[in-house]
């Protein structure tokens, strides 16, 4: 949800609106989740916190005909102004306090890139059978989401020099402009993630001939890649961490690059009698610095790299118990929190109890 609301924010890179916020069960023919007490009050919250200005809810009081009568909204059909209203009176009756805050532009040191003809060609190749973009796209992203820094999610063709990190999943169509573009980006200091299948082919969805991979990336991301395997969706490769991760033990899934490092470092290696070679790797590039991801790694793996970096970049995160969201909003000098229980459990951050699906706005936590 948090990815959609960033990639929302994304698309024009301003603040938006939501006109059909969910509030009661939905469906047209088979009637979906009924959202427990407070949890719709804190997806609004949470849409509020990514950059949602104005907000109608889908919908008011539930049809009595038509293919939309099973859409249950804040009032029911009985005319009953129940728990629902209730939840929706509360969310309003807090956070016009902060439309001010809501007003505000949204600062992201991390962004991560996506394009569409990449996606379009993914999807008529797949190239292996537990691949699935948008759970790569999740896989970059949700590392430095549970790390509560504010993200953006832009098109490859947006200029993305103000940022300090670029996350770049399964981009596997690179030109040489965008290589050009990259290339500055880490000459100017800035931290590149790549992942599996980067730079294989031209706009004209080709793969490229007589180029070492990972293409127009080769130089900065300091490897070489000569051969690949695609994973099968119930088939993992074993990885084992190097240098900072020594002793480390984990695993890939989807699929596999085997790297040669050139200049790289090599972060994790793959366990494996016939292909031991290097699986994640890290390269100085000028002032800069690139990662290399070869294959699906699990999550956790994921999080110690982006726990790294941001805090070798300097970017303001807040480790929080998994299930709290803790999202800051700046308006001058003064900072405010976006707090939110997902679960349905009650919670504890920074002494601040949340009961179940709890949410709220505090000010100046401290670090």
């Amino acid at each position: 949800i948090a990815l959609g609301h960033d990639f929302n924010r994304g698309l024009l890179h301003k603040n938006f609106w939501i006109v059909e916020e969910l509030m009661g069960a939905q469906g047209h023919n088979v009637i979906g989740y009924l959202p427990r007490p407070n949890q719709a009050k804190m997806w609004s919250y949470q849409a509020f916190a990514h950059g949602c200005t104005n907000m109608l809810y889908f919908r008011w009081r539930g049809m009595t005909r038509g293919a939309e009568q099973y859409c249950y909204g804040v009032v029911g059909h009985d005319n009953h102004y129940g728990r629902r209203y209730k939840e929706v009176q509360s969310l309003f009756s807090e956070i016009v306090h902060y439309e001010h805050v809501l007003e505000s532009d949204i600062k992201s040191d991390v962004a991560v890139l996506y394009d569409y003809e990449n996606i379009w060609s993914w999807r008529f190749q797949q190239q292996s059978e537990g691949f699935d973009f948008t759970q790569e796209l999740l896989r970059g992203y949700t590392p430095f989401y549970k790390l509560n820094t504010p993200i953006d999610v832009i098109p490859a063709s947006r200029d993305f020099s103000s940022y300090k990190v670029l996350v770049v999943p399964a981009l596997q169509i690179i030109d040489e402009e965008l290589g050009k573009r990259f290339t500055e980006f880490t000459e100017n200091g800035g931290v590149i993630i790549f992942t599996f299948r980067t730079g294989i082919k031209d706009k004209q969805n080709n793969i490229h001939f007589k180029q070492t991979l990972p293409g127009y990336v080769k130089e900065i991301t300091g490897i070489e890649i000569h051969e690949v395997e695609a994973l099968s969706s119930t088939q993992k490769a074993a990885i084992k961490g190097k240098g900072p991760y020594e002793g480390e033990q984990s695993s890939a899934s989807v699929w596999r690059d085997i790297i040669t490092p050139v200049t790289a470092e090599v972060l994790y290696e793959y366990d494996d009698p016939f292909y031991n070679q290097a699986a994640v790797t890290k390269n100085q590039f000028d002032r800069g610095t690139v990662y290399y991801v070869g294959c699906g790694i699990e999550e956790q793996t994921f999080e110690k790299i982006a726990l790294d970096i941001v805090k070798q970049q300097h970017i303001e995160h807040r480790e929080s118990e998994d299930g709290i969201e803790v999202y800051p909003r700046k308006l001058g000098e003064k900072s405010y929190y976006f707090l939110m229980n997902h679960t349905s459990e009650v919670k504890v951050f920074k002494d601040i109890v949340l009961q179940p699906y709890e949410s709220r706005v505090v000010e100046n936590i401290q670090p």
